[in-house]
């Protein structure tokens, strides 16, 4: 009789361990859900790696563009100064 219960408590505990183990693993699959809902657009039917490649490839994009734009900065920064040197003071007395 002893051990029987003490086999029904291992079985309680353990399946009491094994549901909270479920219930956390449920909440961790909905918050990848919804972080995966971020990346994933509504009404798409590509797979995953394919939109995670057209993120790689707007991203390429993205760095180009930044680069460009950089030395145009640059550039302006370069005539700007160039500019200022052909700056005087007059003075005026009247």
């Amino acid at each position: 009789m002893r051990n029987l219960v003490t086999f029904m408590y291992i079985v309680i505990i353990t399946t009491s361990l094994l549901v909270m183990w479920v219930i956390i693993t449920e909440i961790r699959l909905y918050k990848l859900r919804n972080k995966l809902k971020l990346f994933i657009p509504q009404g798409s039917n590509k797979s995953f790696t394919d939109i995670l490649w057209e993120y790689v490839k707007k991203a390429k994009k993205m760095g180009k563009k930044i680069e460009f734009l950089e030395k145009n900065q640059l550039d302006i920064k370069r005539k700007t100064l160039e500019a200022l040197r052909h700056v005087g003071i007059v003075r005026y007395n009247a």
